[in-house]
Parts: structure tokens; C-alpha cells; sequence
């Protein structure tokens, strides 16, 4: 018996071992962004170190308007007194950052997220005012979407900003995707992309009125979806809304 249980353990190590062999020769680790391979020191991150030195370089977390862009660092904006405020970490133009979101959101990569995990906790512990609200509440996407892609991108950065906070902030699903749209990325055009995601969505009532909420979404370029399920999350009453982000179009 204690003859045949050490023969499955050296079996077991002698597959790991081809396993890891047998991947190491057809399908060496690569970097997220530049696709060069990565040394042995780095393989088991998604980036290549300079590109990680290039990732971090890029952060720059504020403040906006969601409506004209500036930088507002009392959240409010002088230009336009009722717009949402928008906090996020990047700028969309950033060669890195956008690398690794594509690859998480189109080659279904998850683990391209979790470059931004750590800045996400550095954002709640630099800007306190992250911490006044009361809920975190994902963009959610369509069941066939969902279907399709395996994960919702809001819902992880969601996790990662409630497991970071103190205490921790609950994720509350009261918005529902009940029309199926085309990709917002493949409409180039303002109006069309409004008209795309009208009645995209409904408000589900798991909040009381008067909550303060952070809607989350993965990138906030022309705005149209994001502004659009505001607009249904006004139903709820809620006392007030901030936009969370991982980039802005500005």
C-alpha cells in the first residue's frame, strides 16, 4: 500500500515535471504588451520588466468631470455643477495599461487584470474619498455576453475594490442588462453609440433611497454607457453616484 501511494506521487511529479517542460517549449510565457519572452525570474508575471516599469509610469489617478474631462480635485465641477464625478487610474491613450486590458477583455486573459489590482488599493489609500460611499455597483452585461466572455470585467474590479477597502464596501447588483447591444468600441459614432445603449438597462430595488453608490466599469471613453445607467440608477433615489474606473478617454 505505502509502495503503491509513493509510485503515484513520483508518477504525479514526473508528469508535472513534462507538463511544465512541454509548455516552456511550445508555449513560452510571453509580455502582455510587448511580446517579447519572458526570463525566468519574470515568467510568472504578464509583463516584461521594462514594460512593467513602463505600466507604473503611467498611473496617474484623479478626479474628472465626465461630462468636459477636467480634473476636479474637490469633486465638483465649476463648468458643470451636476455632473457625476469620475475617478480613474489611467488615461486611455496609455500604450501599456491599454495592452493589458485588451488581452483581458478580448483574448479572455484574466490574469491581465491583475497588474492593476495593487494600484487599485494604493488609489483607496491616497484619495479618501473613495471611502464615503456606501456601495459598489458593477456595469453589468448581458447574459449572452456574459455567456460568451466567462467573467464580467466590472464585477472583478469591483471584488478587488471591495476586498481593498475598509471595511469593505458590498457589491450590491441593482442594475440588470435587459437589452442585448452591439459593442460600444465598434460604434465610432457619439449619437450612435447613445442610441445603441438606450434602455440598456433596469434598476433593480436592492438599495434604499439615499445611498451613496460607486458605479464601476472597466474604461470610460465617450461616456454614453456609463451616463446611460446612471440615468436608470436615478430611479433608486440615490444620494450620490461616482464613476470607478480603470481609464478615462482624457
Amino acid at each position: 500500500m505505502e509502495r503503491g501511494t509513493r509510485i503515484i506521487s513520483i508518477f504525479k511529479q514526473l508528469l508535472s515535471k513534462i507538463s511544465y517542460i512541454f509548455s516552456e517549449i511550445f508555449f513560452p510565457s510571453r509580455c502582455e504588451s510587448c511580446d517579447i519572452f519572458l526570463s525566468d525570474s519574470n515568467k510568472n508575471s504578464t509583463l516584461c520588466l521594462s514594460c512593467t516599469q513602463s505600466f507604473y509610469s503611467a498611473y496617474t489617478p484623479m478626479f474628472t468631470c465626465s461630462l468636459c474631462g477636467r480634473r476636479i480635485p474637490e469633486l465638483h465641477c465649476s463648468a458643470h455643477p451636476s455632473a457625476i464625478p469620475l475617478f480613474s487610474l489611467f488615461q486611455y491613450s496609455s500604450n501599456t495599461p491599454k495592452d493589458l486590458i485588451f488581452a483581458f477583455k478580448y483574448r479572455f486573459f484574466e490574469d491581465a487584470l491583475s497588474p492593476f489590482f495593487p494600484l487599485i488599493k494604493t488609489a483607496l489609500f491616497e484619495y479618501p474619498e473613495l471611502n464615503i460611499y456606501d456601495v459598489l455597483v458593477p456595469i453589468p452585461l448581458h447574459a449572452s455576453r456574459f455567456r460568451e466572455r466567462g467573467f464580467n470585467q466590472a464585477e472583478l474590479i469591483a471584488r478587488i475594490f471591495s476586498e481593498s477597502s475598509t471595511p469593505p464596501l458590498p457589491i450590491v447588483h441593482t442594475l440588470k442588462r435587459v437589452k442585448k447591444t452591439l459593442h460600444q468600441a465598434e460604434i465610432h459614432d457619439d449619437e450612435k453609440r447613445k442610441e445603441n445603449i438606450a434602455g440598456a438597462f433596469k434598476a433593480l430595488p436592492h438599495i434604499p433611497p439615499q445611498t451613496s453608490i460607486i458605479l464601476v466599469d472597466d474604461v470610460f471613453t465617450t461616456g454614453a454607457t456609463t451616463l446611460e445607467a446612471i440615468r436608470t440608477l436615478r430611479a433608486l433615489h440615490p444620494k450620490n453616484i461616482l464613476i470607478f474606473t480603470l481609464f478615462r478617454a482624457q
